[in-house]
This record gives structure tokens, C-alpha cells and sequence, in this order.
């Protein structure tokens, strides 16, 4: 079969099927989410499944290109320039009655750092582990952003004390402007999983009941843990011994 032939087969076979394009990532992409996540000794990410001959990847993975973002771009370049008086408070929004959180536009335009007072410890400590060595917005993808909600998770139920106004669903407030937004950061999550939550949403609803059922997990128990793109979180013992989370 020629390309003319192989491409009219696989529409005939995807008409009736909902196709959700992903995004893309590359080897760059792949080896930096590596080298910021896999920096340490407290947790080890696997991304790649094999299976045969076969490689997959977990969906979270992909993202799409600055082109495909080039309006949200151009407005967190311009809110990066903005001086600390020209930025929105939560104050401004609510005189003119918008439901719309500024944490978001803080976070994805860097300027939390001008701004320390609008977040708990816990949230600046989520946050600097989601940018790292990250430059610009452009640089936080779906993937930092799945990584770091679950890298500040586990690194906040395995300390002894919990930080004050700590609850997994927060991570929410600082990635959507809105209750009903289905973009965190403003990035692309097509993937809908359990009660047709994004992919997201679905981690922090997923974590939130881990945290409330955490004294029968003993996550004090782990000394480091090992996570595979397909959802396996396993805890490492003190004594060396693995359990499935």
C-alpha cells in the first residue's frame, strides 16, 4: 500500500471513533522532565511502559507547541513586564464581581515571587518545585505540571508534620481561574478520566483521598518511592521493602 492508501484506510477505520490528539514531546522534552523530577533520591520516575516490542507512554506526557499557545504566550509575556501595581488583586476582582482567581496568572508569569504574601508556605513550596530550573511559561507543560502535584504530595505525607492549611484539592485554587476552568495553567488536558474529570483535577481528586486515608497507608513508613507512567506508585521501606500505593 502507498501513503494515499494507508492514510484513507485508517479514516475509514476512525470514523466511527472519537479521536483526542495529545500533543506531542521529544527527546529533549523527555530528558528534562527526567533530570528535574529524577534529581534526587526520594523519588524515581519511569516513564516509558514496555510491553513486547512496544514502548507507551502515559498520556500526560503530551503537550502541545508554543504555536498552539501563542496567544496565552503573549499574555503572560505581558503580565511578567507588568509592575507589582498593575497586577489584579483579589480585591480588584471581586469589585467587579468576576469569580476569577489571580493565582494562576501569578504562577505562569513568574511574578509569585513579587507577590509571597498571596500564598501559604506549602503553596510557594509546590510552586518552586513545579518551575525548577524553568525560564518561562512556555517551559511549564502538562507533564511539570502532573509531576510536581504528586512530587509535593508525597514529599508533604511523608514528613512528620503536616503544613498549616495543607488539603490535596488546593492545588486547584493555584492552577485554575475558575471552579469550572478545565486548563490548568492554561495548558491543554483533553483527557477525561473517573466522573469525567481531567487528567488534573483527577490526580488532585485522587490525592485528596490518599491524604484522608493517609494514617492507614503510614506513608512515615517510605523513605523514597518509585512512580511508572502508568499510574504504580510504589513506597520504598527503610528496610528496604516495596509496596504498591
Amino acid at each position: 500500500q502507498d501513503q494515499k492508501e494507508v492514510t484513507q484506510d485508517l479514516k475509514i477505520k476512525l470514523q466511527n471513533h472519537k479521536v483526542t490528539f495529545l500533543g506531542c514531546f521529544d527527546k529533549r522534552l523527555f530528558e528534562e522532565i527526567q533530570k528535574q523530577f529524577n534529581n534526587d533520591q526520594f523519588i524515581a520516575i519511569y516513564l516509558e511502559n514496555k510491553r513486547g516490542e512496544s514502548i507507551h507512554y502515559p498520556h500526560w506526557l503530551f503537550d502541545y507547541d508554543d504555536d498552539f499557545y501563542y496567544k496565552q504566550n503573549q499574555i503572560i509575556t505581558e503580565s511578567a513586564g507588568l509592575l507589582n501595581d498593575d497586577i489584579p488583586t483579589f480585591e480588584d476582582f471581586e469589585l467587579v464581581n468576576l469569580n476569577i482567581s489571580p493565582l494562576p496568572l501569578l504562577i505562569a508569569s513568574g511574578k509569585w515571587r513579587q507577590n509571597l504574601d498571596y500564598f501559604d508556605q506549602w503553596q510557594l513550596d509546590f510552586i518552586k518545585i513545579l518551575w525548577g530550573d524553568l525560564k518561562e511559561y512556555k517551559d511549564v507543560k502538562l507533564p511539570y505540571i502532573y509531576l510536581a502535584i504528586l512530587k509535593h504530595f508525597l514529599i508533604v505525607v511523608t514528613c512528620n508534620e503536616q503544613p498549616k492549611n495543607y488539603n490535596p484539592k488546593d492545588y486547584e485554587k493555584l492552577l485554575y481561574c475558575t471552579s469550572n476552568d478545565s486548563f490548568p495553567l492554561k495548558r491543554y488536558d483533553p483527557v477525561c478520566l473517573e466522573e469525567n474529570m481531567p487528567t488534573i483535577r483527577a490526580l488532585c481528586h485522587t490525592l485528596n483521598i490518599l491524604f484522608f486515608d493517609r494514617s492507614k497507608i503510614n506513608f512515615n513508613q517510605f523513605t523514597r518511592y518509585q512512580f511508572r507512567g502508568t499510574g504504580l506508585l510504589t513506597g520504598i521501606t527503610y528496610q528496604g521493602e516495596r509496596k504498591t500505593i
